[in-house]
């Protein structure tokens, strides 16, 4: 007896394939695998993830020089595969776990003659927001970075003890989205745009 068009889609499952391409030495393949399973294993039973693991070691480079990060990484489309692990999904009320960032205690916060320290307590910023702006002008202009990672403002927060709880790289996100205030050229990297991202970092402590 033939199956009802019914029957037939109550019997598919729907799977979403993530794909990552990771570049760099042996060690940094293994940092890179082990943060993208922390961000998916943040997102809790939404169905089966399964991802093929192979060591740093198969996939580094010959000449094992290439440096890559991978951090902060969202990790979308990831569906349940059938009813069971679609009633095991956690409310939607239910918050998800706190994203991990790393303290640099080799991060130099001296600076080219202006320590962040003495930066921050002469911007004195007031909000979040203007937190992240005066770390990220700091590093530009006397860190010596040209980019930077959420990890190298999370330094910077935990040197001046400012608050880190809760989602700590959202002001960035969303003054990126909407301000312009920063870019990402690269996946984990960050940096001040010229303008207007430059301009409101240097305007802070001036009104």
């Amino acid at each position: 007896m033939a199956k009802s068009k019914y029957e037939n889609e109550a019997q598919q499952e729907e799977m979403a394939v993530v794909i990552f391409r990771l570049k760099g030495g042996a060690g940094t393949l293994q940092k890179g695998f082990d943060t993208i399973t922390e961000a998916i294993a943040a997102f809790g039973p939404q169905g089966r993830t399964n991802m093929a693991r192979v060591t740093a070691k198969e996939l580094a480079p010959a000449n094992g020089n290439a440096a890559a990060e991978i951090e902060d990484a969202e990790i979308k489309d990831i569906e349940p595969d059938d009813e069971a692990a679609a009633a095991a999904r956690p409310s939607a009320g239910r918050p998800r776990g706190p994203r991990k960032y790393n303290f640099l205690p080799d991060m130099d916060l001296t600076g080219n003659g202006v320590s962040f320290k003495e930066f921050a307590t002469q911007k004195n910023p007031q909000t979040e927001g203007e937190k992240h702006l005066v770390a990220a002008l700091w590093m530009h202009q006397h860190g010596g970075l040209e980019t930077f990672t959420i990890h190298n403002v999370f330094t910077c927060f935990r040197t001046m003890d400012w608050n880190t709880a809760g989602d700590f790289g959202q002001p960035m996100r969303l003054m990126k989205k909407d301000r312009s205030y920063y870019s990402t050229p690269k996946f984990g990297l960050w940096k001040l745009t010229a303008t207007p991202g430059m301009d409101a970092a240097k305007a802070i402590g001036n009104q």
